[in-house]
């Protein structure tokens, strides 16, 4: 639909379902970034566990008469900030039909959330910097909206098929990993017995979380894991998959959900969000990244994204071909709270969405 200065624009909650956000927001992102960067795309089952699944979450649409122009949401979530419990609010893919841009539609967007924010007197909206050319949001949280800019996450990334890979993806530094890989040997999934491993069960979620919470514990801003919160990262409809170490006792779990890409053609990922092993032994470690990357490779996926906030070791990642990515997802926030200091944050464990 062409803008024209007639069409009443609002922002208000969204109307629609998620497969129409997913769709709404994949089209955008896919038409403001260049074939040149790997850009995150959703289908109606990313939404409906992300998005739309907690029904606190604030979401929001622009329409233009009947037509949804925009879109963002928010996540009321608990986090410690340098162990301090704090309320705050996650937010995430703010998206802006093309034929509307300059209208001032991500601005209403964003100051109506920043209004919700306020009225449920959380302490910051947070978010990340999506890097590489085409990504908007750093210019416009930090300009017009007057968001900080902090250390953030940063993803390393392992290729499961490298010559899918080497074709699809738009960064230069993933298909680089690519071509490194298969010269190395690490262009595929690994092979090897799995022992010890088994798909997470419900009556798994109080271990889970205690280990969990014990391997965040050196982040200056972390999840205060709730168990209604955990459940859902770890199990949801059969889109995360979460699989357990247990000889008897549960010493560990890994957690991994699906990535879906737009580079020079289409491609997805599995990311590891959780990396967890108690005692932190090597051995437990290097078997559940092995049952991961293997369960990515099994579903198609030709590259496995562990973001340095997954828990998962240094060597863990080194023995198993990882290599870390080049830029950072830096944090952006947004404060209600103005006692909070960006200068305590040196190291963040936060979900990269």
């Amino acid at each position: 639909m062409a803008a024209t200065r007639h069409v009443e624009l609002k922002v208000t909650d969204f109307r629609g379902d998620p497969a129409e956000a997913a769709a709404f927001v994949s089209r955008c992102w896919s038409a403001q970034f260049p074939e040149t960067v790997s850009c995150s795309q959703w289908d109606a089952n990313d939404f409906a566990w992300q998005v739309f699944a907690q029904p606190e979450n604030i979401i929001l649409g622009a329409y233009a008469g009947a037509d949804l122009v925009g879109f963002v949401y928010g996540e009321p979530v608990d986090v410690l900030w340098r162990g301090r419990p704090v309320r705050a609010m996650f937010s995430s893919v703010l998206a802006v039909d093309p034929a509307w841009k300059g209208k001032g539609i991500a601005k209403a967007l964003a100051q109506t959330l920043a209004g919700r924010m306020r009225a449920a007197d959380l302490a910051f909206i947070f978010g990340f910097a999506v890097p590489g050319s085409g990504s908007l949001g750093p210019k416009f949280w930090q300009g017009s909206q007057g968001a900080l800019r902090a250390v953030g996450i940063r993803p390393w990334i392992r290729p499961l098929n490298s010559r899918a890979l080497a074709t699809a993806a738009g960064a230069p530094a993933e298909r680089i990993a690519a071509r490194f890989a298969a010269a190395t040997g690490f262009g595929g999934p690994p092979h090897g017995a799995v022992d010890g491993v088994r798909p997470y069960e419900p009556h798994d979620l109080d271990t889970c979380r205690a280990l969990l919470m014990q391997a965040e514990s050196d982040a200056d801003l972390r999840y205060d894991w709730t168990p209604e919160r955990l459940a859902l990262q770890l199990s949801f409809r059969g889109i995360p998959s979460t699989w357990v170490y247990d000889d008897g006792t549960v010493r560990g779990f890994v957690n991994v959900h699906p990535v879906r890409l737009r580079g020079r053609a289409p491609f997805s990922a599995g990311q590891i969000n959780h990396l967890v092993a108690d005692p932190p032994a090597q051995r437990v470690s290097a078997v559940l990244m092995r049952a991961a990357l293997q369960g990515i490779a099994a579903a198609g996926h030709a590259l496995a994204i562990c973001p340095d906030s997954s828990s998962a070791t240094l060597p863990t990642l080194l023995r198993t071909g990882f290599l870390p990515f080049v830029r950072r997802y830096d944090c952006l926030f947004l404060f209600n709270a103005p006692q909070l200091d960006l200068s305590d944050l040196k190291r963040v464990k936060l979900q990269l969405r």
